[in-house]
């Protein structure tokens, strides 16, 4: 029998006026610099976060970045709270506890979308604009966030102009954005990606290396300026994309009846492209069809630092990339291999329907379609699992939601940030969705084992 495909509630699929479904804003793990909202430390089990308007009980979506967290409400508006060194929280922030209570950026328009990177923030309003505030960084420090902008952070959110080709603005509508570390993707109307940021690791699948002094050829540019225009990605050529994610510096474009093509950093297969030998500078600059992830119709891809979740439609997980720390949730099957480029089916999984994955920095989530149960894998420390300890946990492990051990269920949203969790909780899905779903019994296809469709890569860190 064939598995009924699941619908998706999760980052830019059913926002703020298109569906979303809204709930009570809940964050844990590190809260060292306001990035939680509240004055902790850290938490250990999810906390309310009672400045926001209505006690947090109107969110949609929470995004969180390196050491800040976006907070978008179902009346299109946003707040910001946490580090504001580089202004990413896109308001003025006088003093430190500014920083860590939940406070309004001034937007024109409804914000259906927000993302939240490193030191950047973006929204997306229902009119297809995009607001940019904050700062991007490559390896030499700041780059700026804007063209001409001489390195600066900028503290308000200003409006992109998207360009078809150097000095050619186009006048487009986006659908949908999504933000690495340090750079954004835009999807536009027209099946066509705009990126712009930080390009070091192949990100923006748009240029090439080059030192930030030289000229773009045919350009008046330089090539940070070039980096930090939002420019059309004309590698992809006439390919419908119709979904984007972003990890920390790499790229997934899923296009129309196709498959998913990817670009930036995959010195550990996060791509699902074969790692090239030690030595080799391990950085995609163009997109290239993704290997690994062939075969499989995924409705959502989500990437940390070194690795990357897949969701299929029939509510499957998978996981590739850097198997160390238990990120990739795989246990002792794969404890051997270093490197996992070919998507591979998380064990304790296998037998659940899940409707959302994320990814931390070295940590991995899935929510489960019954009861919306959380489970958390992978880096411990500062409580980011919210399994009551630090331990790295190497399978999939049920989050708690307070110290009583109660599971941490009712959870319709889910993002994570370097060392920190953002969440919404919703009692209406609690009321609706508190039945056993049946197991899929779906034939098993054949498909060949990952270890024989991949060669273990260096281990070697990322340049960054």
């Amino acid at each position: 029998m064939t598995a009924k495909r699941i619908k998706l509630v999760e980052g830019g699929e059913t926002l703020a006026g298109t569906g979303a479904v809204e709930g009570t804003v809940y964050m844990f793990g590190m809260g060292d610099i306001g990035q939680l909202g509240i004055s902790a430390e850290k938490r250990k089990f999810p906390a309310l976060v009672p400045e926001l308007p209505n006690g947090g009980k109107e969110g949609v979506q929470v995004q969180c970045g390196g050491t800040h967290t976006v907070v978008l409400l179902k009346d299109g508006t946003v707040y910001t709270y946490g580090n504001n060194d580089d202004f990413a929280l896109g308001r003025d922030t006088p003093d430190e506890e500014d920083m860590k209570e939940p406070g309004k950026v001034e937007l024109k328009g409804k914000v259906v979308q927000v993302t939240a990177g490193d030191s950047h923030s973006a929204a997306l309003t229902a009119d297809g604009e995009v607001y940019l505030w904050g700062n991007f960084r490559d390896s030499n420090g700041f780059m700026g966030l804007i063209p001409g902008n001489e390195k600066k952070s900028v503290k308000s959110p200003v409006l992109l102009t998207l360009f078809k080709s150097p000095g050619e603005a186009i006048n487009i509508k986006i659908t949908k954005i999504a933000s690495g570390s340090n750079h954004l993707i835009m999807l536009g109307e027209d099946n066509h990606i705009y990126t712009c940021g930080c390009g070091e690791q192949g990100q923006l699948g748009r240029q090439k290396l080059r030192s930030s002094s030289r000229r773009t050829a045919g350009s008046n540019l330089s090539d940070k300026d070039y980096m930090l225009t939002p420019l059309l990605v004309r590698t992809l050529g006439a390919k419908k994309v119709i979904e984007i994610w972003a990890g920390d510096f790499t790229t997934y474009c899923k296009v129309k009846s196709g498959p998913v093509w990817v670009f930036g950093l995959n010195n550990y297969g996060q791509l699902g492209v074969e790692p090239e030998p030690e030595g080799t500078e391990p950085t995609i600059l163009v997109p290239v069809k993704s290997g690994g992830l062939l075969g499989n119709n995924w409705v959502q891809i989500s990437a940390g630092e070194h690795h990357a979740l897949a969701l299929d439609a029939d509510g499957k997980v998978h996981s590739l990339g850097r198997n160390q720390d238990g990120r990739l949730g795989l246990g002792p099957t794969h404890e051997s291999e270093q490197t996992i480029w070919v998507a591979t089916a998380v064990p304790r999984l296998e037998n659940d329907v899940c409707v959302q994955i994320a990814c931390g920095l070295s940590t991995s989530y899935a929510i489960k379609k019954n009861k919306n149960q959380v489970f958390a894998w992978g880096f411990g420390v500062n409580y980011q699992l919210a399994t009551g300890d630090d331990e790295d946990q190497t399978e999939p492990t049920p989050c708690k939601f307070s110290i009583r051990d109660d599971t941490l269920e009712n959870v319709v949203y889910l993002s994570a940030g370097a060392q920190h969790v953002g969440l919404i909780r919703s009692e209406t899905v609690a009321q609706e969705n508190h039945i056993d779903v049946p197991e899929l019994k779906e034939p098993k296809r054949k498909t060949a084992k990952a270890s024989t469709l991949q060669r273990t890569a260096s281990t070697k860190r990322a340049k960054k």
